[in-house]
């Protein structure tokens, strides 16, 4: 559950902000050589809300 001070922080736009940053490391990793199969992603939000990985 989301729980925060700010009332113009939905979950919608959580999540977007969460898949935006998970998309982005993907394609940056699809740029280096080697092969990485899988990825585990620790994700912390900050007071507005916008998802840093850790």
């Amino acid at each position: 559950m989301l729980q925060c001070n700010n009332p113009s922080l939905s979950f919608q736009k959580v999540h977007s902000h969460i898949l935006k940053v998970c998309h982005s490391f993907c394609n940056l990793m699809e740029k280096r050589e080697g092969h990485f199969a899988e990825f585990g992603l620790d994700i912390v939000l900050d007071e507005d809300g916008y998802p840093w990985i850790l």
